[in-house]
């Protein structure tokens, strides 16, 4: 009985360890699944986004439990439940929908549309 107890005690510790927080899982480059020419990387606290081979620029984003940006700083709440990621200079927010090792769902505060990307290399 105790070596179950032990085996279930270094299981649960371990897949808590194992898991990525929302801000890790959302780094690296993601590919837009409906304009395959738009891509949207995370590096650090970096926002960079280009289409077509095109830079549309890089600029630095907060993520929060909150817009907070000028324009959208109503949206959210105090809860731990839901990200976003505030572009300050641009005035631009997007709340963290669903992230995973593979796919992404943004929905831009703007206009509430949401957008879906795919993780790529």
């Amino acid at each position: 009985m105790k070596n179950l107890i032990l085996l279930f005690i270094v299981f649960t510790t371990t897949l808590a360890f194992s898991q990525k927080s929302t801000k890790d899982l959302l780094q690296g480059k993601w590919q837009s699944t409906e304009d395959k020419t738009n891509i949207l990387w995370f590096e650090g606290n970096l926002r960079k986004e280009s289409n077509d081979g095109k830079n549309w620029g890089s600029e630095e984003f907060v993520f929060s439990n909150k817009c907070e940006n000028e324009s959208d700083s109503e949206t959210g709440s105090d809860s731990n439940a839901t990200f976003y990621i505030s572009c300050p200079e641009s005035d631009l927010c997007w709340e963290v929908t669903s992230v995973t090792t593979t796919s992404l769902t943004l929905t831009y505060t703007g206009r509430g549309n949401n957008l879906f990307y795919k993780k790529i290399k």
